[in-house]
């Protein structure tokens, strides 16, 4: 059924730090019509998807097995946490492969593990 592979479910980030890691995702097994997975961060960081800008959330369609590109960067908020947790979800939010990919599946997300820089 419902699966998402992803070139890693953990990303290492420092606010006030210009490194935007990123990631793969892609559905498994293809789906034989599209579907569409809506990323979303927690509001602790942004993500951008093939090059469409930074946001928090980003809506993508898959046809066939091609992976998505997903940049990430950390929202330096000014807020002393310490180091602190963020977490990207990938949710089926439309489906014309109802039978691989229901419509609300939760999909594996991207866990973040955030090193603050604020005293």
């Amino acid at each position: 059924m419902a699966n998402v592979t992803l070139s890693t479910t953990n990303i290492d980030l420092n606010e006030g730090s210009s490194q935007q890691p990123s990631y793969t995702i892609a559905l498994d097994p293809p789906p034989t019509q599209p579907v569409t997975v809506t990323l979303r961060t927690d509001g602790q960081s942004q993500i951008n998807v093939d090059e469409q800008g930074f946001d928090t959330q980003h809506t993508v369609v898959f046809s066939d097995n091609s992976a998505k590109t997903v940049t990430v960067r950390v929202n330096d908020d000014g807020t002393a946490e310490g180091v602190h947790p963020g977490t990207i979800t990938h949710t089926v939010t439309a489906t014309e492969d109802e039978e691989n990919y229901p419509l609300n599946t939760e999909l594996t997300p991207v866990s973040l593990d955030i090193t603050d820089n604020d005293p």
